[in-house]
């Protein structure tokens, strides 16, 4: 017998929002995948209900989204978070922290699976963000592809998804992160994108950034398979991520040294391995060094943009 090929539809706001073919695509939904460069509470708001639904039948949520400091709502980590202590084995969520004038590595993303009864699966994906305006006003272009998970065209979906989620600088928003994000946001509103913001919003938006760089290290599980070098250098990935361009050997004690000494519990050494590694990388040309302990990311500028 062979299998019906998946249902391809080019959608627009205008005669069929993506809001509607998000809906229909939850309403029975078993495990829904997320990714959204922008959330904001009235966006959320419009899926909130048949979200619950998939948790309270014992369903999977993962959202993944942007802090941006402009669009996307502090309540939407806030609201996520309350809802995952009701459902801590049901919703995951994961946050990457970009700001358009700090951050090399920009997640732009806008991918919806849901997979219902029967592995029944539809794909939403375009160009709509999970905002008022993605889901029905603007004017936006998306493809709704619909069918079995087993379609080549599915795995494919669902293999981009993973590599996101397990990529360098994402993590797990704890109340530390929520309330920095909305004094950023806050502070944000009279300094548009492109506009260099002022020392005190400069230093808000680092310490934020190191918050992050220690959730994400956490977040993401180390890799026995990488040796030490390896392993250093996905940390390095880490930081180039999340938008910090230069680091002392002392903040990344401050930020790896837990994560490394769990992966290599027999070695007694960490710190003289870790300036080790960074001077092996250093050799590779991935690294600078500035002067004593102070290293540069090879390709970044002072304001974390990739040269």
């Amino acid at each position: 017998m062979i299998a019906a090929m998946p249902c391809l539809e080019l959608i627009d706001n205008a005669t069929h929002p993506a809001r509607q073919s998000l809906l229909e695509g939850l309403k029975d939904a078993n495990r829904v995948h997320i990714a959204s460069a922008f959330v904001t509470e009235p966006g959320l708001n419009e899926i909130l209900e048949p979200l619950t639904n998939v948790l309270e039948r014992n369903g999977s949520v993962t959202m993944l989204y942007g802090l941006d400091g402009h669009i996307t709502d502090p309540e939407v980590p806030e609201l996520l978070l309350r809802l995952s202590r009701q459902y801590p084995s049901s919703l995951r969520q994961f946050v990457h922290l970009q700001w358009a004038n700090a951050v090399s590595q920009k997640f732009h993303t806008k991918l919806c699976l849901t997979v219902g009864p029967g592995e029944s699966t539809q794909v939403l994906i375009g160009s709509s963000n999970l905002t008022l305006g993605g889901l029905r006003d603007n004017t936006e272009a998306n493809v709704v592809l619909t069918g079995h998970a087993d379609d080549i065209a599915f795995d494919s979906a669902f293999r981009i998804f993973e590599r996101i989620e397990n990529s360098a600088g994402f993590c797990v928003p704890d109340e530390g992160v929520i309330g920095d994000y909305a004094l950023l946001k806050a502070r944000a509103r009279n300094f548009p994108v492109g506009v260099a913001p002022p020392r005190e919003l400069a230093n808000l938006f680092r310490r934020l950034q190191r918050r992050c760089l220690v959730l994400a290290a956490e977040a993401s599980p180390p890799n026995q398979r990488r040796g030490w070098t390896e392993e250093v250098a996905f940390c390095v990935k880490a930081v180039e991520a999340i938008g910090i361009p230069e680091f002392t050997v002392h903040d990344f004690y401050a930020w790896f040294e837990r994560r490394l000494s769990s992966l290599y519990p027999m070695n007694r050494n960490v710190q003289p391995k870790i300036r080790q590694q960074l001077q092996i990388l250093v050799r590779r040309g991935r690294l600078q060094r500035l002067t004593r302990g102070r290293y540069r990311i090879t390709g970044m500028s002072d304001d974390g943009a990739s040269i």
